[in-house]
């Protein structure tokens, strides 16, 4: 559900996220990864606003070509995705990074960005032990490649163009890890109606295209009103 400011909570853990993050990237959706029964984070995308404006016309209904458009983000010039991930379960370093990589490495050919990228998460989670409760990992994808930081702190990058694609395409493609966040995506991002204009023509109701009626026009067609206990008619205006 939406939180008061625009964020995002996911229904399944009850994890907060915030409406944008301060490098100007916007909350597109939420969702949760499940592993069996067992919860294991929230996720949640961001995006350029810009890029989030790009899926306002597309149908919810559209669901593969949201998604799809938003992936393409990713290779565009200058574009970043981000996935914040807070974690719900403890999970141990080596197998979050395991984890993670297994779910990257079909999604690329280049093994060594693959196991580039294992090492950050895999140095950047063992920092402080495990991917505790409450933990919060995030990816930058950019054309560039990923960049990956803990608790807010920056672990590095891995400079693979391929990575970044492939990493977005873990959490949006047909067979994400998080159905759900797929879902808020859409829902929230798609078939979002554009407000009219200010300074548009007047007396034409831009929600029909139909010719507003006015005042006068109404009142040109009432009677007056007569008071019977007094006799005193009173005119329309």
């Amino acid at each position: 559900w939406r939180l008061r400011g625009g964020g995002l909570v996911d229904a399944a853990t009850r994890i907060e996220f915030d409406d944008a993050v301060g490098d100007g990237l916007h909350l597109l959706g939420v969702g949760v990864r499940k592993k069996g029964p067992i919860k294991v984070y929230s996720v949640g995308a961001y995006a350029a606003r810009e890029v989030k404006e790009s899926l306002a016309s597309l149908p919810r209904d559209d669901k593969s070509g949201a998604l799809a458009r938003l992936r393409e983000a990713v290779a565009s010039s200058g574009s970043t995705v981000s996935f914040v991930l807070k974690m719900n379960f403890k999970v141990g370093a080596e197998k979050m990074a395991d984890a993670i990589a297994e779910s990257v490495h079909p999604r690329t050919p280049d093994g060594d960005g693959v196991e580039a990228l294992k090492r950050l998460i895999a140095d950047g989670v063992s920092s402080k032990g495990a991917a505790t409760p409450g933990t919060l990992i995030r990816f930058d994808c950019k054309p560039g490649g990923v960049s990956v930081s803990v608790d807010g702190t920056a672990v590095g990058e891995a400079p693979f163009p391929s990575l970044a694609g492939a990493l977005a395409a873990v959490f949006l493609d047909d067979d994400g890890v998080s159905p759900p966040l797929r879902d808020s995506v859409v829902e929230n991002c798609c078939g979002v109606a554009v407000a009219a204009p200010a300074g548009g023509s007047a007396g034409v109701d831009s929600s029909g295209g139909e010719e507003a009626v006015s005042i006068e026009s109404l009142e040109s067609q009432l009677s007056p009103i007569k008071d019977s206990a007094t006799g005193i008619s009173f005119g329309p205006k």
